[in-house]
């Protein structure tokens, strides 16, 4: 049954989804061009986004799920696989774009504004650094929204949190571009460049560390969720 309630609601999002390809790689090529190592963070912001939350409102379709033999249970379990298979494209789209950002600065001559080299540690320290923006992003926005509803949540969940992180990050990102053209860059970098260095340095300590406190922050937003769905009355 989490199957269907999986694919139900992919088919619910296949629309924006569709509109979403065509947009979200050009918005995230122009963020993360402030600097590479937020490209992937970029790509799982956006993906997270693409819920079917808002058009389950609009078409009342929560209650075609309780005339459905379906749980409650099984439409939380659902929604939440369907995000993580968002964070997985979204982890696929941001490396698929640095790629694309490296050639399109070492084709223009612009290597000296857009530095595209990521080590393989950096690279790891990323991913589960958006694994950790990922799972705070989700217990910022589902336990809300499955409690309010979509157009009562989003003012919460969306305009209060996930909106002033999305522009803090990008204030972070163009304060890092600014700093390769400093002579003392080292000592210019923003915390975000820095906690990639530490945990790229000590990769196996923050690596394990950050998925474990990761992994438990989906899973209170799970049960949080869990709960407010199932008493929620509609």
């Amino acid at each position: 049954m989490i199957a269907k309630m999986l694919a139900f609601d992919l088919f619910v999002i296949k629309k924006s989804m569709i509109v979403s390809l065509l947009i979200l790689p050009i918005l995230i090529l122009f963020f993360g061009a402030f600097h590479p190592l937020y490209m992937i963070p970029f790509s799982v912001f956006f993906c997270s986004g693409l819920t079917p939350f808002e058009t389950e409102e609009k078409g009342d379709l929560h209650y075609l799920y309780l005339s459905m033999p379906v749980k409650r249970k099984d439409v939380v379990t659902g929604r939440f696989v369907l995000s993580f298979i968002m964070f997985i494209c979204g982890l696929l789209l941001g490396r698929i774009l640095i790629s694309v950002m490296g050639f399109i600065s070492t084709s223009t001559g612009l290597s000296f504004l857009v530095r595209p080299s990521i080590t393989l540690g950096a690279y790891l320290a990323i991913l589960v650094i958006s694994y950790l923006l990922y799972a705070l992003l989700n217990l910022m926005l589902f336990p809300i929204i499955f409690s309010l509803g979509y157009d009562k949540g989003k003012y919460i969940s969306v305009y209060g949190g996930y909106v002033p992180l999305m522009f803090i990050f990008v204030l972070l990102a163009a304060w890092d571009w600014s700093t390769t053209m400093s002579a003392r860059r080292a000592e210019s970098q923003s915390p975000v460049i820095r906690f990639i260095e530490f945990a790229s340095e000590n990769l196996i300590m923050a690596g394990i560390g950050l998925v474990v406190v990761s992994t438990a922050i989906l899973l209170l937003s799970y049960l949080l969720s869990l709960r407010a769905y199932m008493k929620r009355d509609f």
